[in-house]
């Protein structure tokens, strides 16, 4: 990821820094004892960015172009409100071990909702995370996919609230039996 996203009409210069990869333990609870649980975190340009609109202007600066199933394509606009919240995800990501988490559609797929209004609201920002590892790197990592201002939750929202440490101790003893350098 770039240092920085400068705004070709403007010139402003949008620092991304606070996106730069990092390590982050957590410790889990196993069958066989006390586990520190290192990932590696790293952050999608969807944490800075939307998909274009259809009322966007002609002339509007296209960051990236992703390719969707069905052959569909996703422009994708650099988002002030996006970027403005995504400074805040490397200390939300450091503090997640005993945050509440919604499990996604997926078993590595998980939402945190930060900045309700008030306790029993579902509007607020969602972070979008997955679970996953390297075999390159031989390591497990934490993908932010993507962070959204939204008033209902994800129609990809699987049961209630669960603490983020659950969620990890489920995906590490999942990939503990497939991987052998774990």
């Amino acid at each position: 990821m770039e240092n920085n996203y400068i705004d070709p009409k403007t010139g402003k210069r949008y620092q991304l820094t606070h996106l730069k990869s990092f390590k982050v333990t957590y410790l889990i609870k196993t069958d066989e004892g006390d586990v520190d649980v290192e990932l590696h975190v790293h952050f999608t340009t969807h944490c800075y960015t939307r998909s274009r609109k259809t009322s966007d202007p002609d002339d509007i600066h296209i960051v990236t172009v992703e390719r969707k199933r069905g052959d569909t394509v996703d422009e994708r606009v650099f988002c002030e409100r996006r970027w403005e919240f995504s400074k805040r995800l490397p200390g939300i990501i450091r503090s997640l071990h005993s945050a509440g988490c919604f499990p996604g559609r997926s078993k590595t797929v998980f939402y945190r909702q930060e900045g309700r209004p008030h306790a029993a609201s579902d509007e607020g920002w969602y972070i979008c995370a997955r679970f996953g590892h390297s075999k390159r790197h031989k390591n497990l990592t934490l993908s932010i996919r993507s962070v959204h201002y939204r008033r209902n939750r994800p129609d990809t929202l699987r049961g209630g609230s669960k603490r983020f440490y659950v969620l990890l101790t489920r995906f590490y003893r999942e990939q503990k039996e497939k991987l052998d350098w774990l």
